[in-house]
């Protein structure tokens, strides 16, 4: 191969490598690295503000719950030992609170019954008398020689203090008699 000569005009050689940077340079401002290390920062902070906070205090709220929970089902069982310690029966309980509410809603019958016949028998013969303790209701049936005579009962019978109200049906006629049903609505506790 024949050998290149250098002219004194040309300082480099003609084997060197060429480097051509085609693309320009970029510099990263620091700026951008701090203002996404920022918005980290913020999104972790408010995160924490709108989620950790509120479900720490639901959570706290939850394990209180759950304790007062624990607490009265471990009260139950203890409770429960204790009535099979003492061979207490639940039914004799429970008979014993029907007993007393029973109890609470007696009533002085007689007195009433004693006023009532005594305004009716003026007027007419009672043929049965039946009391509804849940409607407080007094069924009477009636029987007279004239229908008057059952408005006279009627306006006799609102009178007393213990009758809220009083209505009576013609029920039907037989010969001269005629029979009717009051209902009326008693008020025991009225003075």
């Amino acid at each position: 191969m024949a050998s290149r000569k250098y002219s004194g005009k040309d300082t480099r050689p003609t084997n060197e490598f060429i480097h051509i940077d085609l693309l320009p340079e970029v510099k990263r401002p620091r700026n951008l690295n701090i203002n996404l290390l920022l918005i980290v920062l913020i999104a972790v902070i408010a995160s924490w503000l709108i989620i950790y906070i509120p479900l720490t205090s639901r959570q706290t709220a939850l394990d209180t719950a759950l304790e007062r929970r624990a607490d009265a089902s471990y009260e139950l069982l203890l409770v429960n030992q204790q009535f099979v310690g003492l061979n207490i029966d639940n039914d004799r309980i429970a008979m014993y609170e029907r007993i007393e509410r029973a109890m609470a809603l007696q009533t002085d019958f007689e007195e009433l019954h004693a006023a009532i016949s005594t305004e009716i028998n003026r007027r007419g013969t009672i043929h049965y008398f039946l009391y509804n303790a849940v409607s407080g209701e007094l069924y009477i049936q009636v029987s007279s020689t004239s229908i008057t005579s059952f408005d006279i009962i009627d306006f006799d019978l609102i009178e007393l203090p213990m009758v809220v109200s009083s209505r009576y049906t013609v029920t039907h006629h037989e010969g001269t008699r005629v029979h009717a049903e009051f209902i009326v609505e008693v008020d025991f506790d009225a003075e």
